[in-house]
């Protein structure tokens, strides 16, 4: 507390952010994510050979993500409205990931920074079947990572 400019008071204070629908109590109040990450896919190739590793895939960006989200500052998660983060990458073969690059975000700079990192932090993943490889015929392919926090 300031009088006449010198403080005279001081006290530690968190600030809850709510929309508690006062300025307008007609409008639909604003909704939050609840805290729960998924992940889907979009391979640049659509082969019966990715079809089972495409699933797997899945599930080790998840664990990447429940991982990175353990030592992560927790207040980047809170009071987000739900949305997506998309990254894309190229996937070599030994399950190196090369080239992240964010190209869509309905979420905020943080949290996209943050599936970034998962992405990033998780390399490097699964390798491809033996026949997923020679299905292609070359040992990387492009991949786009939607990551969902609901």
């Amino acid at each position: 507390m300031l009088i006449n400019n010198v403080e005279c008071d001081a006290w530690d204070f968190t600030v809850r952010r709510e929309d508690t629908g006062a300025a307008d109590p007609n409008a639909t109040p604003t909704t939050y994510a609840k805290g729960i990450f998924s992940a889907s896919l979009e391979l640049e190739s659509d082969l019966d050979a990715f079809h089972q590793y495409e699933d797997t895939l899945s599930q080790l960006l998840l664990n990447a993500v429940q991982r990175e989200s353990a030592n992560a500052d927790q207040q980047i998660f809170v009071q987000v409205t739900p949305g997506n983060v998309v990254i894309e990458f190229t996937l070599h073969d030994d399950g190196r990931v090369e080239s992240p690059a964010l190209i869509g975000n309905s979420l905020n700079e943080e949290l996209g920074r943050f599936f970034l990192q998962a992405l990033i932090h998780g390399s490097p993943y699964k390798p491809w079947p033996a026949e997923a490889r020679q299905a292609l015929g070359r040992d990387s392919m492009k991949i786009t990572a939607t990551f969902s926090y609901n």
